[in-house]
C-alpha cells in the first residue's frame, strides 16, 4: 500500500490544492470520482460561459448594422458550440 502525507478529495479546486502540496514536497494524492475539473469545468461555470459568449457573439453580429457593418447569420450551429 501506498503512503501519502495529505491525500484531497475532489479534483476542483481540490486539484490546486494537491499541486501545492506536492510543490511543497508532501507526497500528495488526489481522488476524484469523474473527470478532472470538477462541476465548474465540467457541467456549471465554465460551460455556462461558453454558451453566453456564443450569445453575445450572435448579439454582435445582429447589431452590426448600427455601426456600418451590414451582415446576417445563417445558422448557429449549437452541437459545435457545445
Amino acid at each position: 500500500m501506498r503512503e501519502f502525507d495529505l491525500i484531497v478529495v475532489g479534483g476542483g479546486t481540490g486539484r490546486d490544492i494537491a499541486l501545492a502540496a506536492e510543490a511543497h514536497g508532501l507526497r500528495t494524492a488526489l481522488v476524484e470520482r469523474g473527470p478532472l475539473g470538477g462541476t465548474c469545468h465540467n457541467r456549471g461555470c465554465m460551460p455556462t460561459k461558453m454558451l453566453i459568449h456564443s450569445s453575445d457573439v450572435a448579439m454582435e453580429v445582429r447589431g452590426g448594422a448600427r455601426f456600418g457593418v451590414h451582415t446576417h447569420i445563417d445558422r448557429i450551429d449549437f452541437p459545435s458550440i457545445v
